[in-house]
């Protein structure tokens, strides 16, 4: 029997999911907003960067849409329920009166196994306590139905400015040797992995890669950051002397603040990475070595989920506070987007 996965958003990280758990063998639904629907049930277009002939269109159908949790629970059962949404579309404060949509979903979904990709360093326990909450369970019950996963691919909605396509889709591309890696107990784990496998998508059982993925997104926030401050220019950072400092000093601060929150102490390679000068060079070498226009990606993926970057700085500077460490760096980055955003970011971050 075909395991059943629930893919909860059909964007830039749902569809690639999505297509592979297809391909590998799963019956696969996605569960979306009322306004896209009809669009999802046409069917998708995806370019896979890896394949030879990347500049010809890939059809993806032959899946479910659902658009309410009343609809995920009469459609059941479910075997795994992936959460493909960005940290700031996770409901922050439930009303204990009003379940959120992330209640209704628990309710909704029996025993599947809960799949969360969110980055945050508060993500994982929130939805853990949820997860027990709802079902009216302890921790450990929890913990035994939820898996955490890293997304290690770059997807983007195609074209970009700079590319020539026949229609649009959703591009994205594997980098070698770096599969999507998951932590969870083996029976709930290893079926997604080995589905993910057998589609073509590059996954793999690594729960110290997923714990360390606490310290990789300090240094890709604070770089996330720094280059739109730049303009999403690499060389314009590349150059910049005082915001490169302040990059190397933000990631090496989070990374800080994070640890006791990761249960793990900061990597000691972790200050060798997070330095002007490896940072520099990262700049320099990624437009030559990445197969796409780079540049154009960060710059449309990460203004589409630009609320995230701020929250996590947040994060990292309240963390920092609480432990009476003060963080500089990483509240001039975030007071330097807010001041470039406008006096609305703040409040679109508060708000998601």
């Amino acid at each position: 029997m075909k395991r059943r996965v629930l893919l909860v958003g059909a964007g830039a990280v749902g569809q690639v999911y999505g297509r592979h758990l297809q391909l590998g063998g799963c019956e696969v639904a996605f569960l979306a907003r009322p306004r896209y629907a009809d669009d999802l049930r046409r069917g998708l277009v995806v370019y896979p960067v890896n394949a030879v002939r990347r500049r010809t269109p890939v059809a993806f159908r032959d899946f479910g849409v659902l658009t309410s949790a009343d609809e995920v629970r009469a459609q059941g059962p479910w075997d795994e329920v992936w959460l493909c949404i960005a940290s700031t579309a996770l409901p922050r404060n439930p009303d204990p009166t009003a379940p959120s949509w992330l209640d209704e979903l628990i309710a909704a979904m029996g025993d599947a196994t809960l799949v969360s990709l969110q980055p945050g360093p508060k993500d994982r326990a929130l939805i853990l306590h949820r997860l027990a909450a709802v079902r009216g369970t302890d921790a450990a019950d929890a913990e035994a139905r939820f898996v955490q996963g890293v997304i290690a691919f770059s997807s983007w909605q195609a074209p970009l400015p700079t590319e020539r396509l026949p229609r649009p889709g959703m591009a994205y591309w594997f980098p070698p040797a770096s599969p999507s890696p998951f932590r969870g107990s083996p029976e709930r784990v290893d079926p997604l992995v080995d589905a993910l496998t057998r589609g073509g998508c590059p996954a793999a059982v690594r729960p110290a890669a997923v714990a360390g993925a606490s310290f990789a997104s300090c240094l890709l926030m604070s770089i996330v950051a720094a280059l739109e401050l730049a303009g999403w220019s690499f060389a314009k950072l590349a150059r910049d002397r005082r915001l490169l400092r302040d990059t190397a000093a933000a990631a090496r601060q989070a990374a800080t603040a994070v640890a006791p929150h990761a249960r793990a102490p900061r990597p000691r390679a972790f200050d060798i990475v997070a330095s002007s000068a490896v940072i520099r060079t990262l700049l320099t070498l990624a437009p030559r070595v990445v197969p796409f226009d780079i540049e154009a990606f960060f710059a449309w993926h990460f203004t589409k989920v630009g609320a995230q970057t701020i929250a996590h700085l947040d994060t990292y500077a309240d963390f920092a506070a609480a432990q009476g460490r003060p963080a500089p760096a990483v509240v001039r980055l975030r007071d330097g987007l807010i001041a470039a955003r406008g006096p609305l970011s703040r409040a679109a971050t508060v708000e998601s």
